[in-house]
């Protein structure tokens, strides 16, 4: 996907959905593990933002509708 294209969804998930996310996938490995490499677009229809009295948001949960997975809040924009 484009720079256009990756905010083209960016605009898209806003207008028809309120918010946008993005996730950030990070260097598993070598010298640059854990710089972000890429960044992945998450429906927004299936992400929930988890609370915290601290820190405000504690992560983020991706539902697959078979699979729920948890993100720190640090990797998603």
């Amino acid at each position: 996907m484009s720079r256009g294209q990756q905010w083209g969804t960016v605009v898209m998930d806003r207008a028809l959905a309120g918010n946008a996310y993005l996730l950030k996938a990070r260097v598993q490995g070598g010298a640059f593990k854990g710089a972000v490499a890429e960044l992945w677009r998450l429906r927004p229809d299936r992400v929930r933002v988890i609370p915290d009295a601290e820190k405000f948001i504690a992560g983020y949960e991706y539902n697959t509708g078979t699979d729920k997975i948890i993100f720190p809040r640090e990797d998603v924009i």
